[in-house]
């Protein structure tokens, strides 16, 4: 017996406090007629599913057409990976997500903090340990110390001289993330 795209629903997961926006939109494919889950170990995307029981409630859901449609996981998915689907195809964004700042980026750096160092070497581990928790907190390579733009960035704004006065991707990992508390 072929099983239409009408015959399930998506069961989505009583949310917890502090749960994850992408689980109010991600649940287990369930049978009307049974109420049960077809693959425990599989989420879908409620949206996704409901867009395809719109548009074709009638297609077998085995079709590939529709396995395409539906976005799915592995039950143990990374919620970033959900919120990322939620985000790119429908347009769902967590408050998690958004970080709102009045701050301009060039006040991040603070270019007189640099140039009011006496030494060269302090003012270089300063910009070190900046750039560390800077790349920390926005989950940026460390290797962003090497590309052009951003070198280009830190010399027009004043805070180095000259792309010798950038540290190294290699003296920002070790060092500065063991002072990180």
């Amino acid at each position: 017996m072929t099983h239409c795209v009408r015959d399930f629903y998506i069961k989505l997961r009583s949310l917890k406090t502090g749960q994850s926006l992408a689980w109010s939109y991600f649940g287990q494919l369930t049978s009307l007629k049974t109420k049960k889950a077809i693959d425990n170990n599989t989420i879908y995307c409620k949206i996704c599913f409901d867009k395809q029981l719109d548009e074709h409630p009638d297609d077998p859901l085995s079709s590939l057409a529709v396995q395409k449609q539906l976005t799915h996981y592995t039950e143990n998915v990374n919620t970033g990976n959900m919120l990322l689907h939620l985000s790119t195809k429908h347009g769902i964004v967590s408050k998690e997500q958004v970080k709102i700042t009045t701050e301009h980026v060039s006040n991040f750096f603070k270019p007189s903090t640099y140039a009011t160092t006496k030494s060269n070497k302090n003012r270089k581990e300063q910009l070190a340990s900046d750039l560390t928790l800077m790349c920390c907190r926005d989950l940026l390579p460390f290797s962003i110390v090497s590309n052009e733009g951003f070198q280009d960035f830190l010399m027009a704004y004043g805070i180095v001289n000259t792309v010798d006065d950038i540290p190294s991707r290699a003296t920002l990992n070790p060092f500065h993330l063991n002072k990180m508390k």
